[in-house]
């Protein structure tokens, strides 16, 4: 999400939670919801983390950090990201879903980024070798991936597949090596 409108949606709609719904944390969003933005207290730190994004964007800093307060990049200067969108059907292949794909995967399993709009937001997909989509990466991190690193990126590789047991949904969580 561009950094105007994610100011815009936090500054307005913030004490609502509508932001943190907006970025897929339903818990979060149920806890400003129900607390009016932690009772004001959290809003106001999200809409100061937003303006401070805003700044950065337009100053063409890279930002190190996402709204939520997460590191992009880790020590080594890889970044570190769990999927999301892990239990909808493939956008690659129909029929398929994620879940099935992701039971047949490991950490040896190639893949790479691929470009695709998931309802307005531009975003990476992890795609395997053979075109298996995965999940994708959070609207604001493939914005950064995009604006910032898009010419630093070597490779995105599996660090590990998680979940699975019991009632539990798989995730995965990717590295994308940066050059």
């Amino acid at each position: 999400m561009h950094p105007i409108l994610k100011l815009v949606i936090t500054y307005f709609f913030g004490i609502f939670g509508v932001h943190k719904f907006i970025e897929g944390d339903k818990k979060k969003g149920v806890l400003y919801l129900c607390t009016l933005g932690l009772l004001g207290f959290g809003w106001i730190y999200d809409v100061v983390i937003a303006v401070i994004n805003v700044i950065k964007y337009y100053s063409g800093q890279s930002s190190a950090t996402i709204s939520n307060g997460n590191a992009v990049l880790g020590d080594d200067g890889n970044m570190y990201t769990k999927l999301r969108a892990v239990t909808k059907d493939c956008v690659n292949v129909e029929g398929l879903n994620r879940q099935f794909a992701l039971e047949h995967i490991d950490e040896h399993t190639r893949v790479h980024l691929q470009e695709y709009n998931s309802n307005g937001y531009d975003v990476f997909l992890v795609v395997t070798d053979e075109g298996i989509d995965l999940g994708e990466i959070s609207n604001e991190r493939s914005l950064l991936l995009k604006r910032d690193f898009a010419d630093k990126m070597d490779e995105v590789v599996i660090k590990d597949i998680t979940g699975g047991k019991g009632d539990h949904y798989l995730g995965c969580n990717v590295v994308i090596k940066m050059k």
